[in-house]
């Protein structure tokens, strides 16, 4: 993972120039022309002339276009438009629940069961009183095909 600052760092002169003087500045730090950018990203060529006009990035295109400037994705979405660099510095994802400690887990289990609706769970004596109330006919069922060893 990219260290947030760096990103920061990086973002803020490209957030002031746009997208295409940051692409235009990566092309001439390699010797690359728009063409070859192109080439190498496997993207139209009439794309990228496009994004001399001010035309939207995809995010499909920003990852590819990082993956051959070798250039941070933040950084590169950024420099896009299709993230602010407030909302590259969030870090706030879905946990994992496969890393979870056991008490974490088990402390949101609690949560969600505390704060679920309440169902009602009969007692010995309700289903005594009233068994049919309580029945799923599955001794009935096993019967019927010969599964019940009492059968």
């Amino acid at each position: 993972m990219m260290d947030v600052a760096c990103v920061h760092v990086r973002s803020a002169a490209v957030t002031d120039t746009g997208w295409w003087p940051f692409l235009q500045r990566h092309l001439d730090e390699r010797g690359w022309t728009a063409t070859d950018l192109a080439v190498k990203a496997r993207i139209n060529a009439s794309t990228v002339s496009r994004w001399k006009s001010g035309a939207e990035v995809t995010v499909a295109n920003a990852r590819t276009i990082a993956e051959v400037l070798g250039a941070p994705p933040l950084a590169v979405f950024i420099a896009a438009g299709i993230i602010t660099e407030q909302e590259a510095q969030l870090r706030e994802t879905e946990p994992d629940a496969r890393r979870l400690t056991n008490a974490a887990l088990l402390a949101e289990l609690k949560r969600r069961i505390e704060s679920a609706d309440v169902v009602h769970v009969p007692s010995a004596e309700e289903i005594a009183g009233d068994p049919s109330r309580f029945s799923s006919g599955g001794s009935a069922r096993r019967r019927s095909r010969g599964t019940d060893k009492d059968a």
